[in-house]
């Protein structure tokens, strides 16, 4: 009888394989509130296991593929703080919104409004050009495979010959040649 249940081999080798390979991904990323944001989920699906690494920000899209223009939708100027440190709605950029739904109206008095807008710290205009795309993934996608390699050779090895060595009539009677 196999040493360790092969449900939960795979579902070990899983995580681990997306671990690494996020690590991996956080030097390709600039972003720091990115970097530490990288989540792994592991999916199992009858015999199918799989795991994603993803970003929950709703913005990290528009970062990793670049965006379009952006003009204002229900007003006339675009208002935001040229140092994130600056802006009260996201505690200096601790509490930055995952979700759209979290986005919140900046409400300053008129008095305050000209005082930030003419120190620089608030930027209003009419639209902001394109943003350039930050492909990390992509970057990566060819060399997955290469990366996790050493760690599934070495997972299986260890998993097989511990299933083996439960085999109680052919123990003594085996040889291995090293692989991987």
């Amino acid at each position: 009888m196999a040493s360790r249940d092969p449900i939960a081999f795979r579902i070990d080798l899983a995580r681990k394989m997306a671990e690494q390979v996020r690590e991996r991904v956080r030097t390709l990323i600039e972003s720091d509130t990115l970097k530490r944001s990288l989540e792994i989920r592991v999916t199992v699906n009858g015999t199918e296991i799989g795991a994603d690494i993803f970003l929950p920000q709703y913005w990290a899209v528009y970062y990793h593929d670049g965006r379009g223009p952006v003009r204002p939708i229900n007003g006339k100027f675009l208002v935001y703080f040229a140092d994130i440190e600056d802006d009260p709605r996201v505690s200096g950029g601790r509490n930055y919104p995952i979700h759209a739904s979290q986005i919140r109206r900046l409400r300053l008095d008129p008095a305050e409004f000209r005082r930030l807008v003419k120190s620089g710290k608030l930027i209003v205009r009419e639209s902001v050009g394109p943003a350039k795309a930050h492909p990390f993934f992509e970057r990566l996608a060819g060399r997955a495979a290469k990366i996790v390699a050493p760690t599934v050779a070495r997972e299986m090895r260890s998993h097989l010959l511990g299933a083996l060595a439960d085999v109680r009539h052919l123990r003594g009677t085996l040889r291995f040649r090293p692989f991987g």
